[in-house]
């Protein structure tokens, strides 16, 4: 028993992996907001806590379709993987979900338990119908209430990105949690007949045999993303259209939000249906479409769409034929077990029939698939340079911000240190008024020298300007903190004032604005210059102002 358990759950866990997954992980990976190495992290803690509220729809498969033999349900699950894979082999855009409705309606009739199953299978069949439309139309509707916040938002571009991406995480994140509590509750339906045969206790909580099923789809479903999975959600996701990260994150929503609905009872008992399993394949397919529309740029193949939709009838119907076969062959009863060899001859000469149109039809398809293929790779070649100048663009703005930031900083200590120089003048002129005012009165000579000799001495210190200059160097010093780092780093040995000077030279002063600016002569500024050209290293040929500026 344990045996047909573990082949239940890999059969059914790959396909869901496999087939189901790699379309809700679509937008996800096109988008390439969120690194592919990170995406296993958000499956493991999105999957695990989705087993405690399969009760629903775990409750309603197995009310429908009590099969207690393991062997029967792998005998069904065989049958909906073989047509399934055939049925994979024409298009993309098949549900595992489907098959396994047509190898169940093949065991209710092979068992005649047709009317214990009628009811709940009517109502599956008009929630598969319904929920597609559903999604098509809260995805337009979410999409273009999503364009309105941000075509109406003053928030700026950089945090309305930083949002989006926070809101594509989180969808992430529901969009699988939501996937495992729908589709994953199939695993825990089949695999019913093991919660009874294992016992699990945990610090006194007692764990049945659906914990361990569950943690073997979970690894099943980890250690799939690596190759097939990841490879086929960007393979699907490029053959659309170009999805950024608002649709990806509207999409994402869009199905989640579906998935949720049909899963629980008490919303679908409003609407006099049962919570049941729906495709999250057409979800995502018709979502896709919705979104195309509005952008009235639908880049999916009308052959693809119409193959899928005959899927839906057709894939049940062939698994139905498979199971219902597979069921005569091995004919199961309370007692015993009968192996009909006419039924398998029958089979068998189908099946070779059947391999020999999906090998023509394999090699008829196979140049125009290598040419999407190769399409598809141009369009992520052409996605990824998108994201990478978008990035680009981003760091550009915050750049420009920084920049603009440190304009604005320095021009408001302009305007600080004009309204303190104006009022340290005034303070200097009051005081050479008063000093003056003073001389007036004086009569002795030697009193009227010595108070002018005062006043010519505060005029000299005036005319130093240090305290302006040394704002002055500051500024320079935060404008172009590059050059002052790679200046001191190449040439340690400069002091204080040729570093000055060569600030000075860098920014365009003439000798004469630099006599005039450091408080010496035109003369003592060449031989400045002179010593600062041997402590460059330079030879007579090289400029100076050149050379500073080119450091």
């Amino acid at each position: 028993m344990i045996l047909e358990i573990i082949f239940i759950v890999l059969l059914i866990g790959v396909w869901l992996s496999v087939r189901e997954m790699p379309v809700i992980l679509g937008p996800a990976v096109s988008s390439g907001v969120i690194r592919s190495v990170y995406i296993p992290v958000v499956l493991l803690l999105s999957i695990l806590p989705a087993l405690f509220l399969t009760d629903g729809i775990v409750l309603n498969i197995r009310t429908s379709f009590p099969i207690q033999d393991p062997f029967t349900i792998l005998i069904i699950t065989l049958s909906a993987s073989v047509a399934m894979w055939a049925f994979s082999l024409f298009t993309k855009w098949s549900s595992f979900l489907y098959a396994l409705a047509g190898s169940l309606l093949a065991y209710s009739v092979h068992s005649d338990t047709v009317d214990i199953a009628s009811t709940y299978m009517w109502q599956s069949v008009i929630s598969w119908l319904a929920a597609p439309i559903l999604c098509g139309a809260f995805a337009v509707a979410l999409f273009y209430g999503v364009r309105f916040l941000t075509d109406n938002s003053r928030v700026h571009l950089i945090t309305l990105n930083r949002i989006l991406r926070v809101l594509y995480v989180l969808s992430l994140a529901l969009v699988i949690f939501s996937f495992s509590i729908n589709n994953g509750s199939m695993i825990v339906a089949f695999t019913g007949p093991v919660s009874n045969l294992i016992r699990i206790n945990v610090s006194g909580f007692v764990l049945g045999g659906e914990v361990l099923v569950w943690v073997i789809f979970v690894i099943l479903s980890l250690s799939l993303y690596f190759k097939p999975v990841k490879e086929r959600a960007a393979s699907l996701s490029m053959k659309i259209f170009d999805i950024n990260i608002e649709t990806s994150v509207v999409i994402m929503f869009a199905v989640s939000s579906v998935l949720l609905l049909f899963s629980s009872d008490t919303v679908c008992s409003f609407i006099g249906l049962s919570a049941t399993p729906v495709s999250p394949v057409h979800l995502s397919l018709s979502a896709i479409i919705g979104i195309g529309w509005i952008h009235k740029n639908v880049g999916i193949d009308k052959m693809e769409v119409t193959k899928s939709s005959i899927s839906i009838i057709a894939l049940p119907a062939f698994s139905f034929l498979i199971a219902n076969m597979m069921l005569r062959i091995i004919n199961i009863n309370d007692s015993a077990r009968s192996f009909d060899v006419t039924t398998f001859a029958i089979a068998a000469v189908l099946f070779l029939l059947l391999a020999v149109i999906i090998y023509f039809y394999i090699s008829r398809n196979r140049s125009s698939e290598k040419e999407k293929l190769k399409r598809a790779e141009d369009r992520n070649q052409f996605n990824e340079m998108q994201k990478a100048i978008v990035d680009m663009e981003i760091k550009v703005i915050q750049n420009e911000n920084a920049n603009l930031h440190k304009r604005l900083e320095i021009k408001r200590k302009d305007l600080i240190n004009n309204a303190l120089w104006i009022g340290q003048q005034r303070d200097f002129l009051e005081d050479l008024y008063s000093d003056i005012h003073e001389l007036r009165t004086l009569d002795d000579i030697t009193n009227i020298k010595e108070g002018i000799f005062s006043i010519e001495k505060k005029i000299m210190d005036k005319k130093a300007f240090s305290h302006e200059m040394n704002e002055l160097y500051s500024q320079v010093e935060v404008l172009h903190k590059d050059y002052s780092v790679i200046l001191h780093e190449r040439f340690p040995d400069l002091t204080e004032q040729e570093k000055r000077l060569a600030t000075l030279l860098r920014l365009g002063f003439s000798t004469k604005e630099l006599a005039s600016i450091m408080s010496i002569t035109p003369k003592s500024v060449e031989v400045c210059r002179y010593r600062l050209r041997k402590k460059l290293n330079l030879k007579r040929d090289e400029n100076l102002i050149q050379f500073i500026k080119s450091l």
